[in-house]
């Protein structure tokens, strides 16, 4: 999720203006709304993109409620629903995370671990990492206050290595974020201007 859409669906439910910035407390939310949207059952059907994706964690997968889920989904092609993993989660729980790849990988479901800010792919190899794609979140801050030359060819070079058919330019609120993650050399991209919210 973007922050954005986190905002407005907290704010929704909460009946008030919530700023995420607690690491905790946004993971718990996570969860729980993962959890809820199993237990709902949505179809996952979505015409205008080559795949539905949901927020999970590995707690909510290993769940009998994420069997549920499954089931309800009948005949439907399980590669084209992709579930997303935070890297926080990915990094912390290691085993539990294998655990939900393990149960799903035997359905056919594709996997995404998102969170991952692309400076940390300067120090950081994620081209070894157990899942289909990586979702890159772009940067708030404008290019220019972060982005040099030499940072700019090393993430090129990074994504290039993991490669680009896996690599996933998340939170993409405005055309030129868009154009900032084709100038890295990708091609995937996800966010408000990608696909606009439907909350009100």
């Amino acid at each position: 999720w973007s922050v954005v859409y986190k905002r407005r669906v907290f704010g929704t439910l909460l009946v008030s203006d919530v700023k995420v910035s607690g690491a905790w407390l946004s993971g718990y939310l996570e969860e729980f709304f993962a959890a809820r949207m199993f237990f709902l059952a949505p179809s996952m059907e979505n015409d205008s993109s080559i795949a539905s994706s949901i927020k999970v964690s590995a707690a909510s997968i290993c769940d009998e409620i994420f069997d549920k889920f499954d089931q309800k989904l009948g005949g439907r092609q399980r590669s084209s629903i992709i579930l997303e993993f935070s890297i926080l989660e990915v990094l912390a729980s290691q085993s539990q995370y294998q655990a939900a790849r393990v149960k799903i990988d035997g359905l056919g479901y594709k996997t995404a671990v998102c969170g991952i800010d692309p400076r940390i792919l300067l120090w950081m190899d994620y081209s070894t990492l157990p899942s289909d794609f990586l979702k890159l979140s772009c940067p708030v801050e404008p290019a220019a206050l972060w982005l040099t030359s030499d940072t700019e060819t090393q993430i090129k070079k990074a994504i290039q290595k993991i490669g680009r058919a896996r690599v996933v330019w998340d939170n993409c609120a405005t055309q030129e974020n868009i154009e900032l993650g084709q100038r890295l050399g990708i091609t995937l991209f996800q966010g408000d201007a990608v696909d606009p919210p439907s909350l009100p």
